[in-house]
């Protein structure tokens, strides 16, 4: 028998997920030492108290500081195994990763948090499955045929043809309308939201203060953090709108009333994929998505630049497929 002798390095692992359980396991023993600094101190202050003493019954600053980091502790790994049980329920991947010792350690030492990740993560299997979704390539246009008759547009102007008109009998203030679809319509602003928490008193314990403190403090930065999210720059709105396009200006009939939009009061335009951003002066920025925003984008440089129109910069990969198609032999 002659055995062969190789150097060839071992077949490369995927690592091993889930390191966060690790990170867990370590910190998670800090709050039983912190339960029981805290118990030990109120058991202290309760013994004193029901003792007659002409002293006056305090509590040190440890005390208080051991029953705020305990509480700190235990609302924060609550909220975090919640919102992991929930990643991981909805991506469909094991139950703690299959890291059976560090789940028993945070069983152990912390069993409300390891209760808030089985939660979730039996809510997240109720949902629909979410996958990562990979890189995606980039793209001209979702709506492929919305795309064709864009290039198709661009072709025939480009030859000196007109654009074609339509008949929207019901917009009389408009021109010859040369585009009625319907879009998505949006407005980037912000919103003017205050948040004011409310007033507290809590008595008893030092535990109980402390607990009720650390409550109040969560309490209260998440509606700031509600109010700052809400108050943002941010595209509202998103109605489905129909739009007109005629001559001078864009007409958007947003919960039956018209806005108009003049094109000589556009100072930026961009189109990506279904999705056109109109940038005023005055105004707030304006979003139209759908299908035919490389056809809007057509028809706004053709009606706003004039001649010189087909240099527009957005109109580039519009430009770019016109001339590839017309050096394409028939």
């Amino acid at each position: 028998m002659e055995l062969t002798m190789t150097n060839q390095p071992p077949a490369n692992r995927p690592p091993r997920r889930g390191r966060h359980w690790i990170v867990a396991a370590v910190t998670t023993p800090l709050a039983p030492l912190l339960l029981g600094a805290s118990l030990l101190a109120n058991n202290g202050w309760h013994g004193c108290a029901t003792r007659a003493s002409a002293h006056p019954c305090s509590s040190s600053i440890w005390t208080a500081l051991a029953t705020l980091g305990f509480w700190a502790v235990a609302l924060a790994s609550t909220v975090a195994g919640l919102v992991v049980g929930l990643v991981e329920g909805r991506t469909r991947r094991r139950f703690a990763h299959g890291r059976r010792l560090s789940m028993t350690v945070v069983g152990l030492c912390a069993p409300w948090a390891l209760a808030a990740y089985a939660a979730g993560y039996g809510l997240g299997r109720l949902l629909p499955a979410h996958h990562p979704r990979p890189l995606r390539q980039p793209r001209r246009s979702a709506g492929i045929g919305g795309w064709q008759q864009a290039v198709q547009l661009y072709q025939s102007l480009a030859a000196g043809q007109q654009p074609p008109a339509v008949y929207a009998p019901d917009l009389p203030a408009a021109g010859t309308v040369y585009m009625d679809v319907p879009f998505r319509f949006a407005r980037w602003f912000g919103a003017n939201v205050t948040y004011q928490p409310g007033d507290m008193v809590a008595v008893g314990s030092p535990g109980f203060v402390a607990g009720a403190a650390v409550g109040r403090l969560i309490g209260t930065s998440i509606g700031y953090a509600w109010a700052a999210s809400l108050s943002r720059r941010q595209w509202r709105g998103h109605d489905l709108t129909r739009v007109v396009v005629d001559a001078t200006a864009t007409w958007c009939q947003v919960r039956g009333r018209w806005l108009r939009y003049d094109h000589t009061a556009v100072v930026s335009y961009q189109v990506a994929d279904q999705s056109s951003v109109l940038t005023f002066e005055a105004i707030d920025p304006l979003r139209l998505y759908g299908p035919s925003a490389w056809c809007h984008a057509v028809l706004f440089a053709y009606l706003r630049y004039g001649p010189p129109w087909q240099t527009a910069p957005f109109l580039h990969p519009v430009r770019q497929a016109a001339t590839q198609m017309a050096a394409v032999p028939r």
